[in-house]
Protein backbone atom coordinates (compact mmCIF):
# COMPACT_ATOMS: atom_id res chain seq x y z
CA UNK A 1 0.00 0.00 0.00
CA UNK A 2 1.15 3.48 -0.72
CA UNK A 3 0.94 4.36 3.43
CA UNK A 4 3.71 1.27 3.52
CA UNK A 5 6.00 3.30 1.07
CA UNK A 6 5.58 6.34 2.47
CA UNK A 7 6.04 4.82 5.90
CA UNK A 8 9.34 3.62 4.35
CA UNK A 9 10.35 6.80 3.01
CA UNK A 10 10.01 8.56 6.00
CA UNK A 11 12.07 6.48 7.93
CA UNK A 12 15.19 7.04 5.20
CA UNK A 13 14.73 10.17 5.11
CA UNK A 14 14.64 10.69 9.10
CA UNK A 15 18.51 9.42 9.49
CA UNK A 16 19.07 13.33 8.51
CA UNK A 17 18.45 15.18 11.57
CA UNK A 18 18.17 18.60 9.45
CA UNK A 19 15.32 16.30 7.57
CA UNK A 20 13.58 14.84 10.64
CA UNK A 21 13.56 18.48 12.38
CA UNK A 22 12.04 19.96 9.29
CA UNK A 23 9.55 16.78 8.86
CA UNK A 24 8.18 17.41 12.46
CA UNK A 25 7.50 21.15 11.60
CA UNK A 26 5.02 19.88 8.77
CA UNK A 27 3.10 17.53 10.60
CA UNK A 28 4.83 14.93 9.19
CA UNK A 29 4.48 12.49 12.70
CA UNK A 30 1.05 13.18 12.86
CA UNK A 31 0.70 11.48 9.72
CA UNK A 32 2.70 8.43 10.46
CA UNK A 33 0.88 7.96 13.90
CA UNK A 34 -2.18 8.31 11.80
CA UNK A 35 -0.95 5.59 9.40
CA UNK A 36 0.18 3.22 12.35
CA UNK A 37 -3.65 3.52 13.66
CA UNK A 38 -5.32 2.80 10.70
CA UNK A 39 -3.08 -0.07 9.53
CA UNK A 40 -2.65 -1.73 12.38
CA UNK A 41 -3.02 -5.13 11.02
CA UNK A 42 0.10 -4.51 8.51
CA UNK A 43 3.20 -5.75 9.79
CA UNK A 44 5.26 -4.58 7.19
CA UNK A 45 4.01 -0.85 7.66
CA UNK A 46 3.78 -0.80 11.65
CA UNK A 47 7.98 -1.76 11.45
CA UNK A 48 8.29 0.96 9.19
CA UNK A 49 6.84 3.13 11.37
CA UNK A 50 8.28 2.18 13.89
CA UNK A 51 11.41 2.51 12.53
CA UNK A 52 10.28 6.17 11.32
CA UNK A 53 9.82 7.12 14.92
CA UNK A 54 12.82 6.18 16.30
CA UNK A 55 15.21 8.35 13.65
CA UNK A 56 12.93 11.20 13.51
CA UNK A 57 13.78 11.23 17.54
CA UNK A 58 17.03 11.82 16.99
CA UNK A 59 16.45 15.68 16.93
CA UNK A 60 15.34 17.21 19.67
CA UNK A 61 12.70 19.11 18.72
CA UNK A 62 11.13 16.03 16.62
CA UNK A 63 11.17 14.07 19.72
CA UNK A 64 9.61 16.47 22.15
CA UNK A 65 7.04 16.46 19.17
CA UNK A 66 6.82 12.52 19.37
CA UNK A 67 6.64 12.46 23.07
CA UNK A 68 3.53 14.75 23.25
CA UNK A 69 1.71 13.05 20.55
CA UNK A 70 2.04 9.70 22.29
CA UNK A 71 4.42 8.69 19.36
CA UNK A 72 6.56 6.63 21.95
CA UNK A 73 3.85 4.68 23.49
CA UNK A 74 2.08 3.50 19.84
CA UNK A 75 5.72 2.07 18.84
CA UNK A 76 5.69 0.08 22.50
CA UNK A 77 2.40 -0.94 21.39
CA UNK A 78 3.03 -1.89 18.13
CA UNK A 79 6.13 -4.05 19.02
CA UNK A 80 4.36 -6.07 21.63
CA UNK A 81 1.67 -6.68 18.61
CA UNK A 82 3.90 -8.19 16.51
CA UNK A 83 6.22 -9.70 18.91
CA UNK A 84 6.46 -12.76 17.10
CA UNK A 85 6.45 -11.78 13.20
CA UNK A 86 9.65 -11.54 11.26
CA UNK A 87 8.48 -9.14 8.62
CA UNK A 88 7.86 -6.54 11.41
CA UNK A 89 11.40 -6.85 12.64
CA UNK A 90 12.81 -7.24 9.58
CA UNK A 91 11.28 -3.41 8.94
CA UNK A 92 11.69 -2.15 12.27
CA UNK A 93 15.58 -2.52 11.96
CA UNK A 94 15.89 -1.61 7.98
CA UNK A 95 17.18 -4.80 7.64
CA UNK A 96 17.39 -8.04 8.72
CA UNK A 97 18.39 -8.11 11.87
CA UNK A 98 22.13 -9.28 12.12
CA UNK A 99 23.92 -11.78 15.19
CA UNK A 100 27.46 -11.50 16.81
CA UNK A 101 30.51 -12.47 14.56
CA UNK A 102 28.54 -10.71 11.62
CA UNK A 103 31.42 -8.39 9.19
CA UNK A 104 29.34 -4.97 8.73
CA UNK A 105 29.34 -1.18 7.71
CA UNK A 106 29.15 1.07 9.98
CA UNK A 107 28.09 4.55 9.74
CA UNK A 108 30.55 6.24 12.09
CA UNK A 109 29.04 8.20 14.70
CA UNK A 110 26.25 9.07 11.78
CA UNK A 111 28.74 11.30 9.94
CA UNK A 112 28.18 9.60 6.79
CA UNK A 113 31.69 7.63 6.90
CA UNK A 114 31.19 4.14 6.31
CA UNK A 115 33.56 2.22 8.32
CA UNK A 116 34.29 -2.10 7.74
CA UNK A 117 33.38 -3.91 11.63
CA UNK A 118 32.35 -6.50 13.27
CA UNK A 119 29.33 -6.89 15.23
CA UNK A 120 30.51 -8.21 19.01
CA UNK A 121 26.92 -8.18 20.98
CA UNK A 122 23.57 -7.59 19.90
CA UNK A 123 21.32 -5.84 22.35
CA UNK A 124 18.52 -7.49 21.46
CA UNK A 125 16.30 -4.72 23.92
CA UNK A 126 16.97 -2.04 21.51
CA UNK A 127 18.23 -3.46 18.27
CA UNK A 128 21.71 -1.65 18.88
CA UNK A 129 24.80 -3.24 18.16
CA UNK A 130 28.40 -3.36 20.07
CA UNK A 131 31.47 -3.14 17.13
CA UNK A 132 34.49 -3.43 16.83
CA UNK A 133 36.63 -1.46 13.81
CA UNK A 134 38.74 -2.73 11.60
CA UNK A 135 40.97 0.24 11.97
CA UNK A 136 41.04 -0.53 15.63
CA UNK A 137 38.63 1.03 18.54
CA UNK A 138 34.79 -0.21 19.39
CA UNK A 139 32.04 1.47 19.33
CA UNK A 140 28.52 0.18 22.23
CA UNK A 141 25.31 0.65 21.28
CA UNK A 142 25.28 1.79 18.06
CA UNK A 143 21.73 2.35 16.02
CA UNK A 144 20.36 -0.26 13.72
CA UNK A 145 19.85 2.24 11.20
CA UNK A 146 23.61 2.81 11.17
CA UNK A 147 24.34 -0.42 10.75
CA UNK A 148 24.26 -2.89 7.55
CA UNK A 149 25.78 -5.44 5.70
CA UNK A 150 29.16 -5.72 4.25
CA UNK A 151 28.97 -6.22 0.45
CA UNK A 152 31.89 -7.18 -1.57
CA UNK A 153 31.76 -3.61 -3.97
CA UNK A 154 32.70 -2.00 -0.03
CA UNK A 155 35.96 -3.32 -0.21
CA UNK A 156 36.32 -1.70 -4.22
CA UNK A 157 34.17 1.76 -3.97
CA UNK A 158 36.40 4.78 -4.69
CA UNK A 159 37.31 6.97 -2.14
CA UNK A 160 39.97 9.63 -1.12
CA UNK A 161 41.75 9.70 1.91
CA UNK A 162 44.79 11.80 3.48
CA UNK A 163 47.76 9.70 4.42
CA UNK A 164 51.10 10.31 5.69
CA UNK A 165 54.40 8.09 5.51
CA UNK A 166 58.10 8.88 5.34
CA UNK A 167 59.58 7.47 2.01
CA UNK A 168 62.77 9.45 2.39
CA UNK A 169 62.91 10.07 5.89
CA UNK A 170 61.07 13.06 5.79
CA UNK A 171 57.42 12.96 6.78
CA UNK A 172 55.27 13.89 3.84
CA UNK A 173 51.70 14.59 3.67
CA UNK A 174 49.80 13.68 0.02
CA UNK A 175 46.44 12.52 -1.09
CA UNK A 176 45.83 9.45 -2.33
CA UNK A 177 42.46 8.33 -4.91
CA UNK A 178 42.12 4.34 -4.88
CA UNK A 179 39.99 4.07 -8.16
CA UNK A 180 37.57 0.99 -8.80
CA UNK A 181 39.58 -0.38 -11.29
CA UNK A 182 42.50 -1.20 -8.93
CA UNK A 183 44.74 1.82 -9.92
CA UNK A 184 45.82 4.89 -7.84
CA UNK A 185 46.84 8.43 -8.25
CA UNK A 186 49.03 11.30 -6.67
CA UNK A 187 47.57 14.18 -6.17
CA UNK A 188 51.18 15.43 -6.35
CA UNK A 189 52.09 13.69 -9.98
CA UNK A 190 48.30 15.24 -11.21
CA UNK A 191 45.37 13.03 -12.41
CA UNK A 192 47.93 10.03 -13.89
CA UNK A 193 48.16 6.54 -12.52
CA UNK A 194 51.22 6.59 -9.86
CA UNK A 195 50.39 3.23 -9.26
CA UNK A 196 48.18 0.02 -8.16
CA UNK A 197 45.82 -1.13 -4.28
CA UNK A 198 44.17 -4.35 -3.78
CA UNK A 199 42.93 -5.69 -0.54
CA UNK A 200 42.76 -8.85 0.56
CA UNK A 201 41.11 -10.45 3.96
CA UNK A 202 43.44 -12.27 6.14
CA UNK A 203 41.78 -16.18 6.78
CA UNK A 204 40.78 -16.77 10.39
CA UNK A 205 40.12 -13.17 10.59
CA UNK A 206 42.01 -9.76 11.70
CA UNK A 207 42.38 -6.85 9.94
CA UNK A 208 42.11 -5.92 6.28
CA UNK A 209 45.21 -5.74 5.00
CA UNK A 210 45.42 -2.80 1.94
CA UNK A 211 48.52 -2.96 -0.12
CA UNK A 212 49.95 -0.27 -2.10
CA UNK A 213 52.14 -0.76 -5.33
CA UNK A 214 53.44 2.68 -5.77
CA UNK A 215 55.51 3.64 -9.11
CA UNK A 216 57.79 6.16 -9.66
CA UNK A 217 60.27 7.67 -7.16
CA UNK A 218 57.97 6.61 -3.75
CA UNK A 219 58.32 3.37 -2.54
CA UNK A 220 55.71 0.12 -2.10
CA UNK A 221 53.93 0.64 1.09
CA UNK A 222 51.51 -1.78 2.46
CA UNK A 223 49.76 -0.73 5.13
CA UNK A 224 46.86 -2.64 8.05
CA UNK A 225 45.65 -0.08 10.03
CA UNK A 226 44.01 2.76 7.74
CA UNK A 227 42.43 5.50 9.56
CA UNK A 228 38.78 6.05 9.97
CA UNK A 229 38.38 5.89 6.14
CA UNK A 230 38.82 2.07 6.16
CA UNK A 231 37.62 0.26 3.49
CA UNK A 232 35.16 2.44 1.74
Amino acid sequence: PVAEVCCRAVANLAQSTECSQRMAELGTIKTLLDAIQSHSDVATLQGDACRAIVNLAQDKDAKKVVNELGGFQAMLQSQKRFEFEPTFWEMRWGMKQMEEGETVMVNYHGKGQWCSAKITRVNRGNGAYDVSYAHGGMDRKVPAHLVRPKDKADMMEEFVAVWQWKPNGKLTEDEITLKSDGMLSLKSQGLGAAGTWNVSEPKGGGRNIVKLALSGETSSIEMERISLTTLR
